[in-house]
C-alpha cells in the first residue's frame, strides 16, 4: 500500500518516482516496507518506458530486491496490466533468492499492489 510520503513534489515532471510503501501479508496485517525508484524513458515528449528497482522487507524476516520494466502507453487500461520483475537477490531468510515476481496493480489510485513470488 503507498505510504502517504510517496506523492510527487507540486509541478514534478515524474520522470524519476521514489515511493515507499506498507507491506501487509495476505490476511492484510502489516509486516514491513518497501521502497521503489522508477524512471521514465522519454521519447518524442513522451514517456514510453517505466524502468524500476525496490526492495521489499519483511520485519524479521529479511529483503528482496527487485527490478521490472513496462511501457507506459498513455491508455489508462495499461496501468492496471501484470508486471513481471526480476528478483535479484535477498538477505536474511530470503539469502540468494532469484526468480520472478508478479506485480499485480491495484483497481484503484490508492489501492493496494500484489507481488507474487516464483
Amino acid at each position: 500500500m503507498p505510504h502517504p510520503s510517496s506523492t510527487p513534489p507540486p509541478n514534478a515532471d515524474g520522470t524519476v518516482i521514489a515511493s515507499r510503501f506498507t507491506v501487509t501479508d495476505r490476511a492484510g496485517t502489516k509486516v514491513g516496507g518497501a521502497f521503489e525508484t522508477c524512471a521514465k524513458e522519454i521519447v518524442g515528449g513522451r514517456p514510453v518506458t517505466a524502468y524500476c528497482s525496490g526492495i521489499i522487507e519483511v520485519e524479521g524476516k529479511g529483503k528482496v530486491a527487485f527490478q521490472a520494466s513496462r511501457a507506459v502507453s498513455g491508455d489508462p487500461k495499461d496501468d492496471h496490466a501484470l508486471v513481471t520483475g526480476v528478483v535479484t537477490g535477498g538477505t536474511g531468510a530470503y539469502d540468494s533468492a532469484g526468480g520472478e515476481m508478479d506485480l499485480t496493480p491495484p483497481a484503484t489510485a490508492n489501492g493496494t499492489w500484489t507481488a507474487e513470488f516464483r
